[in-house]
C-alpha cells in the first residue's frame, strides 16, 4: 500500500512537471515569454492535486458530503477560469498580423531572437500573469525603402510606432 501511494505521488509530480513544461514551451513559442511561468508553476500542480483529491472523493462516494468539498470544487473551477481570463488576447503572431494589416504594400519582418522580440514597458497595467512587456517588431517597407519599428500590446492588440529599441 505504501509503495502504491509513493508511485501515485511520483505520477502526480511527473504530470505536474510535464504540464509545466508544456506551458513553458507555449509561452516561449506563442507569447515570446511575456507570461510569468513561475506563477503557472505554482498553480498547475495545485490543479493536478485537486483533480486527484476530487477523483478520490468520487471513488469513495463522499463527494459533496460537506462544505469543504464544495469549496474545493469551486476553487478547482475558478483557478483555470482566472488563468484563461488573464491570458493575453493576442499571440506574437497575431501581433504581426495587426501590423501587416496596416500596410497595403509588401513588408518584411526582421526576425529577432525570443529575448529581443519583446520590449519592457512602464506604467502600463498588465494582467496578473503577464510581464510588463509588449511585442516588438521591425519591418522593412520595400516600396519606401525604410525600416519602421512597432510594439504591440498583447492584451488589447494596440500597435504603437516607436523608435528603434533593439540594435543589432
Amino acid at each position: 500500500m505504501r509503495q502504491n501511494k509513493f508511485l501515485l505521488f511520483l505520477s502526480l509530480v511527473s504530470m505536474a512537471l510535464v504540464v509545466n513544461l508544456i506551458a513553458f514551451i507555449i509561452n516561449l513559442k506563442l507569447y515570446k515569454g511575456i507570461i510569468i511561468t513561475a506563477n503557472l508553476g505554482l498553480i498547475i500542480p495545485i490543479i493536478v492535486f485537486h483533480t486527484r483529491y476530487i477523483y478520490q472523493l468520487y471513488k469513495t462516494n463522499t463527494l459533496l458530503s460537506g462544505h469543504k468539498d464544495i469549496r474545493m470544487i469551486l476553487g478547482y473551477i475558478i483557478v483555470p477560469v482566472i488563468l484563461l481570463i488573464t491570458m493575453p488576447s493576442h499571440t506574437y503572431y497575431e501581433g504581426k498580423e495587426i501590423i501587416s494589416n496596416k500596410y497595403s504594400s509588401n513588408i518584411e519582418f526582421v526576425n529577432y531572437s525570443t529575448g529581443k522580440s519583446t520590449v519592457p514597458v512602464v506604467g502600463e497595467h498588465q494582467k496578473i500573469y503577464l510581464n510588463n512587456r509588449f511585442y516588438y517588431y521591425s519591418i522593412n517597407i520595400e516600396s519606401e525603402e525604410k525600416t519602421l519599428h512597432y510594439m504591440v500590446n498583447p492584451v488589447n492588440g494596440k500597435a504603437i510606432e516607436v523608435e528603434i529599441y533593439w540594435d543589432f
